[in-house]
């Protein structure tokens, strides 16, 4: 609400034409820009995690470039299809129910396996 609310309120209240266009539009490119660096370091995160439970399954697995073109390609198209029911008309209540049940009990569960 507040990058998306407020902020473009205060933007829209700036005086001086182009200028204040100019920074609405600076400012959502930003926000772009922020959504697209996390969601590199999601897939960067998934992929060594891959990388290094193959080598953990198999020692003498050797990481190649061709390999991890590949994994990146299949973690890239598997998220991709997750999230296409998000841009459907139900997508606000699949991300309602995710936010509520699955951060929640995977969060609960979570602390749980640490504590024990």
């Amino acid at each position: 609400g507040l990058a998306f609310i407020v902020f473009a309120q205060g933007l829209a209240q700036i005086s001086g034409g182009r200028w204040s266009q100019f920074l609405a539009i600076l400012f959502f490119f930003t926000l772009f820009l922020l959504g697209l660096d996390s969601t590199f370091a999601v897939v960067e995160t998934m992929q060594a995690y891959l990388s290094d439970w193959i080598v953990a399954w198999n020692p003498r697995a050797k990481i190649t470039r061709c390999g991890n073109m590949i994994r990146l390609a299949i973690i890239s198209t598997t998220l991709l299809l997750v999230g296409i029911p998000y841009t459907t008309r139900g997508g606000y209540y699949l991300l309602e129910i995710a936010d509520r049940y699955i951060v929640t009990y995977c969060l609960s569960l979570s602390v749980l396996l640490e504590y024990v």
